[in-house]
């Protein structure tokens, strides 16, 4: 099979896009079967799998969040109907304290009326748009009773009237995942739409970001991985040609090496952390071990290609040579929020007891 050969009804065909659904509509995966199966789709087409990630964290945590909100229709909808979910939009996976978001500057708002909400504003980079139904949205709303923030958390469809698609995904790096912006423009949505309505963010919502890191961390590791196979492949046969490189050949195929066992270990021990947390058990570090994992994959697969690139030469940057399409996927991993600053500022804070979860991003 060649790089990028996979497509989106392949997966479908195979059942992927169940594989975190609950039983008894899906495979109801572990996170380690979840990141190995991310791992094998990305050796193939990372941006098909990063962008199949945001459907399937979106089932996953829409079963495990406490709410009376009809998951089951939707559940079905998958099973039977092959439907897509984009990922939920920003709040729950940055922003802690909702006292310190001004509604105002949301881009997506919500306004209750009679029977619902209309809902207007920008959701984009919607992963897989062209594939994709339903459309979780969070916004931030002012209750005007409290004059405190809320989140307000509802599903959209895509063929609800006043959703508009933008076709505006253009970059070089996962150009695959088909990522536009959908526009709401007085949307109505019926109050049993509204999945839930907070004056704190919920505990329970923490499930979303730890497994969208579970899923980049994966994705980002593959493109790593196939990096380093494909070096060691091309320079095995060979290595004693170069007498004169073989030493720095051999250095540089250890880093490589060296900084991928260290990101499977991490991100192993971060899937065995999040069972806990999924199982009910104590995981007191899971914020701080999901933010480690992310900064450092990521930033080791960037280094991995970039090794791989210098190892194999100006070979490497031809346009259908396989290190220049991970060169161009892995420079990505800076898309992917919290930037490194923040991330790291956090992590500190936390280590120091000046930063708890719940006051500012997770």
């Amino acid at each position: 099979m060649t790089y990028l050969s996979l497509s989106v009804n392949d997966l479908i065909e195979q059942g992927i896009h169940k594989a975190t659904l609950p039983s008894p509509y899906g495979q109801a995966y572990s996170p380690s079967q979840y990141k190995d199966m991310l791992v094998r789709i990305a050796g193939h087409n990372p941006s098909l799998a990063l962008s199949m990630s945001m459907h399937l964290l979106t089932v996953w945590g829409l079963s495990r969040i406490q709410t009376d909100f009809d998951r089951g229709h939707y559940f079905q909808e998958v099973s039977s109907r092959n439907s897509l979910f984009a990922s939920p939009n920003d709040p729950v996976l940055y922003f802690r304290k909702l006292s310190d978001i001004n509604p105002d500057k949301f881009p997506v708002k919500m306004t209750f009326v009679d029977g619902g909400v209309l809902v207007n504003g920008i959701r984009p980079y919607v992963s897989l748009e062209p594939f994709v139904q339903f459309l979780p949205i969070m916004s931030i709303t002012r209750n005007p009773d409290t004059q405190e923030n809320e989140i307000i958390f509802a599903m959209v469809h895509k063929s609800d009237p006043g959703v508009s698609v933008k076709k505006d995904w253009d970059t070089i790096a996962m150009s695959e995942t088909h990522s536009n912006t959908v526009e709401l423009k007085q949307v109505f949505l019926p109050t049993e739409r509204i999945i839930s309505r907070n004056a704190e963010i919920p505990l329970d919502m923490d499930i979303f970001p730890y497994l969208f890191r579970i899923g980049i961390s994966s994705v980002y590791f593959a493109v790593a991985k196939t990096a380093l196979e494909h070096v060691a492949q091309a320079i095995a046969p060979s290595i004693s040609e170069f007498a004169s490189r073989a030493f720095g050949l051999r250095q540089k195929l250890a880093e490589m090496k060296i900084l991928l066992d260290t990101s499977e270990s991490q991100l192993n021990r971060y899937c065995q952390l999040v069972e806990s947390y999924l199982q009910g058990e104590p995981a007191p570090d899971i914020t701080s071990v999901s933010l480690i994992t992310k900064e450092y994959v990521l930033t080791s697969a960037e280094r991995i290609v970039e090794l791989a690139v210098d190892t194999m030469g100006v070979q490497a940057m031809q346009p259908q040579s396989l290190l220049y399409k991970l060169y161009r996927d892995v420079k990505a991993n800076t898309f992917h929020l919290p930037r490194s600053d923040v991330l790291k500022e956090i992590i500190a804070k936390q280590k120091l007891g000046v930063l708890t979860i719940r006051s500012r991003w997770c």
